[in-house]
Order: C-alpha cells, then structure tokens, then sequence
C-alpha cells in the first residue's frame, strides 16, 4: 500500500511539473462603469444632418441591447462633417434634437451613452484639429452638462497621421475646455494610429481623474479584415490546410501579415497584446476600454463565432470594458444581411454571434407580412418598416437629404441632386413582403415630386437576388417638367411593367421572364435608368393608397 501511495505521488509531482498551471491574468485596477455593449454605427455618420435617417433605429432596439444583457451604446456622430461650413462649427439644432431622443432611450433604459465625436472619412487628421473639434465640444458639453451619468463623452475616434505628442496636447486642451462647462461626465480618450493599443503609452498624464482611456482592437487583420488584402477564407486561428494562397495582387502590408500570420493569429499572441492593455492599466490606475473590436461578416462563421468569444472573454478576464463593432447597417453586425442595413429584430439577428459575446439573444423567427390595407413609406421621414439601402453604381444614399425643408406636405421631403445614371436610390423593406393583396385590391403607388430642371427616371419595386433567380423589377418611368411645381404622381400597381433584371451575380441583363413576384417585395427605388439628373429633384409623401 506504501508503495502504492508513493507511485501516486510520483505521478501527481510529474503531471505537475509537466502541466503548468495557466498563468493568472492581470487585471486593470480600475474600470468604467459600464461593462459591454455595442456601436450603434451609421446611424448619425452622414455628410449633413439632413441626410439621417433618423427611424433607422428607435426605442425597441435599446430595449434590447437591455434585454440580451448590453450596458452600453457607444453612438458614432458625425459633428464635424454636420457643423462644417457653419460660423464657428455651430452644430444643427436637429442634430442636437436627435441626439438628445437617442439619450432619452438610452438612460429610460438605464444604458450608458457614449457620444463619440466620430468623422468616419476623414484621410488624415490636420494639426489644426483643435481649432475644429474645440467649438464642437464646447456645444456638446453646454448642451449635455445636466443631463445624467449615463452620458459619456469620447474626444475623436481614430485619430491617424497627427504626431502623438501633438494630438496629446490638442486632447488635452478639449479636456480643459469641456472641463471649464461640465466637471460631471466622464470623457474618454484615445491614442493616435486609430486608436492603437501601442499608442496608450505615448498619451499624457492627463490631471483629470474622470476620464477613461480607449483602444481599438482587430487583430489579427488578415483574419477581420480579410477582403482589405483581397482574400477571404482566412482562418482563425491559423491552420495551415485552410489557409488561402497569397493573391498575386498584394499590397506589401498584405504580404507581411500573409508571411507572420501563424504567429499573429494566435491565441497566446492576441493575450498578450491585451496584456499590454491591463499593464497601462495597472501602471497608470486607469480604466481603459475596448471602443471597437470586430470581424468581417463573410468570414467563416464558426471562425468569426470563436474569435469574438476568445477576444470578449480575454477583454473581461481582464476587467476591460468594451462595446462590439457594430449592431447593424456595416460589414461587421450582430444581424444577417448586415450589408443590406439594419434591422430585423426578431427574424435577423445572429444569434450565434450574440452567445458567442455572451448576450442572451431572443430566439427569432420569421413573421410574414401581408399589408391590407396601405402603407406609408416616406412621410416627414422614413417610415420604421423600411430603411434606406446602399446604392447602385455609386454613391447615391449621400446624395439624398431625408429632410429637406422644401415640402409638399408636412415639415419634410427627399431632395435627391446630381446623381449619376444608374446611381439608384433604394428604400428597402426591413421584411420581405407581400403586396399581392393590394396589387389585387386596384391599389396605387403615389407619391409628390418636383423639380428644378426636366427629369425622366423610373420608379420600381424589386425582388431580392438568389441563385436562379435575379432580382426581377416591376417599374413605371416618370417625367418631371421642369416647372418648379409639386406633381402627385399616381400609378396602379397592377398596371406596372415588368421589366427584367440586371443579375450581379451573372454581371448580366436577364430579359423578362414575367417572373416577378409582388409576394416577396424586398425594395423601393428611384433609378435613373435612362439619364443623369443634373439639379435638384425633391419627393415627398411616398404611399401605397386604396382606389
């Protein structure tokens, strides 16, 4: 029996010696006081403020967030680009009346805002920036000092191209002046090279004891940005029988993350770029925070699952805050379709993904809609059960403002101006849809329009592209005299014309085959099919009406 013992103990000593204890992790001091949520991107990322599509979200999506276990919105906002050109940057009034509905939710809801100061095309950050962002948060700091603690501020995502000391200093500076109006909320700060890890260091002792630092973290980026160094199917972590073959056409920065990417891709690695977070942590005993994280949506989905639950694990082991990039409308959503924009909450979500988080996603299912009687798609704003797509051959959502104070009726209309032929505006419906019972029904499509110069262009419903089957169009063209007068323009459903489809996925005309289906509607649009629209054209009041 002593032997026997003895052996045993023999055995656990080796097994010991052999099989090391995992390391314990380090953890920040200190944290905010939010723990995980998400970017509610896109959402107010627009070149003007006329251009938001403010239904693109409402009060059931925070509720949600709240729902699956989220404590915190981080809401993307595009202030330099809304107050450009205005005396001393001043920002819109209906910016400002946006913004405070969207914190309205947010603290009913009990989540954590964090207004982030975030000019999404920016090529490089002017050594002059304070001048610019200074005046902004001046007004946001005067207009948002009284409201509650769920209110956080973020001084500007991703500054790049600036020398670290200097944007040091600039950050600085706008923490002095917001300082000078609200001594309450927390401001959030970042380094430079889009708010890289490695820059935390380079940031200065800033006096100020209610801040909280911010990082962005996509490694390894020939994994979450694949289609940047034209690859896709890049696994993670690396595995050698999966691995694509480095493209021919590769940028230099492409091949080097191509040539290090075992090493780089690694579990052990990734833990040890967030070390270095939780040390600057410990050595400043500051709260920091993961602003962004995320993959690319047509990564692998067990391989994008895995490593979002690897990163958020890593990022609360190491008590670091963090909001996921992004909720809907990008490359990176927590929803199917995330291309086609935001949001079906109950049959879209990728739930999946969610757990993989660790949210608590309700379960989803797909809910038909037949509509029998009208429906409103544009009326002082989009209406929630629609949204507005990516365009067609260019860039023609940015050349639309959702509202325009030249109306027809209400307060609002679309002013749609210069657009390229082809460059097709597209109001989708958040479900597939069944409009067959109106089309039955006698039903018209009307709308109000107008226009500065003679415009012809056509007006379709479209069904969604799948293999073998292209997004066949029902379309009218339209001709809008160049009077300046509002026109109702009024079409019945059923005498549309069935036009044919053009396939992207066979980058081809697919000629009519009467295959279109009025019960699976998937998209309104404006297209430009015959000409270019040099002016302004304005549309309003957008309806599907009885006989």
């Amino acid at each position: 029996m002593k032997k026997a013992f003895k052996f045993l103990g023999t055995v656990i000593l080796v097994l010991a010696i052999c099989i090391p204890l995992k390391a314990q992790v380090q953890r920040a001091p200190v944290s905010a006081p939010f723990s995980k949520g998400i970017v509610m991107a896109l959402w107010f990322e627009t070149p003007s403020v006329e251009a938001i599509e403010f239904s693109l979200f409402d009060e059931e999506d925070f509720i949600l967030a709240k729902r699956m276990g989220m404590d915190a919105i981080r809401l993307p906002v595009d202030f330099i680009s809304m107050s450009s050109g205005n005396k001393n940057y001043t920002i819109p009034p209906l910016l400002f009346q946006y913004i405070d509905q969207a914190v309205d939710w947010a603290e009913k809801h009990q989540l954590y805002i964090i207004i982030d100061n975030h000019r999404l095309n920016m090529p490089a950050t002017p050594n002059n920036i304070g001048t610019i962002i200074i005046p902004i948060w001046k007004q946001i700091a005067n207009h948002f000092k009284n409201r509650s603690d769920y209110v956080v501020y973020e001084i500007l995502n991703e500054p790049h191209t600036i020398a670290a000391n200097r944007w040091g200093s600039i950050q600085g500076d706008v923490i002095n002046e917001i300082r000078k109006i609200d001594q309450r909320h927390k401001i959030i700060v970042g380094g430079v090279n889009y708010n890289s890890l490695d820059e935390l260091e380079s940031l200065p002792r800033y006096s100020d004891n209610n801040i909280i630092y911010t990082f962005h973290f996509y490694e390894p980026f020939l994994f979450t940005m694949q289609s940047d160094h034209n690859l896709s199917g890049v696994p993670w972590p690396y595995e050698k029988r999966r691995m694509p073959a480095m493209p021919g056409k590769i940028s230099q920065r492409g091949k080097e993350l191509y040539t290090n990417y075992e090493k780089r891709s690694s579990m052990e690695y990734l833990a040890s770029r967030l070390d270095k977070v939780a040390a600057f942590s410990i050595q400043r005993n500051v709260p920091v925070y993961a602003g962004e994280f995320g993959a690319i949506w047509y990564s692998d989905p067990e391989d994008r699952n895995r490593w979002h639950r690897f990163i958020a694990e890593a990022l609360n082991e190491r008590n670091i805050s963090w909001t996921a990039h992004e909720y809907a409308g990008g490359g990176f959503g927590i929803m199917f379709n995330t291309l086609l924009g935001p949001r079906e909450l109950n049959a879209n979500l990728n739930v999946e993904l969610l757990r993989a988080l660790g949210f608590n996603p309700p379960a989803q299912a797909q809910t038909p809609v037949i509509p029998r009687t009208g429906l409103t798609i544009y009326d002082d704003s989009i209406n929630r059960d629609f949204y507005i797509g990516f365009s067609y051959h260019g860039n023609a959502v940015n050349k639309a403002e959702y509202k325009n104070t030249t109306a027809a009726e209400g307060q609002f209309s679309i002013r749609w101006n210069n657009v390229n032929q082809y460059e097709t505006f597209i109001i989708n419906f958040r479900r597939t849809t069944d409009l067959s019972q109106l089309v039955t029904s006698g039903y018209f499509l009307e709308f109000k329009a107008r226009a500065d110069k003679q415009v012809r262009f056509d007006v379709r419903f479209m069904n969604d592209e799948k293999p073998n089957s292209p997004p066949w169009r029902m379309k009218y063209t339209v001709n809008i005299p160049a009077d300046g007068q509002w026109h109702t323009i009024r079409v019945r459903l059923s005498e549309m014309e069935d036009q044919g489809a053009w396939s992207s996925l066979e980058n081809q005309w697919v000629n009519s085959r009467r295959a279109f289906s009025w019960r699976q509607v998937t998209s309104f649009e404006f297209a430009p099919e015959h000409q270019a629209i040099n002016g302004n054209v304005w549309i309003d009041s957008i309806r599907l009406v009885a006989p």
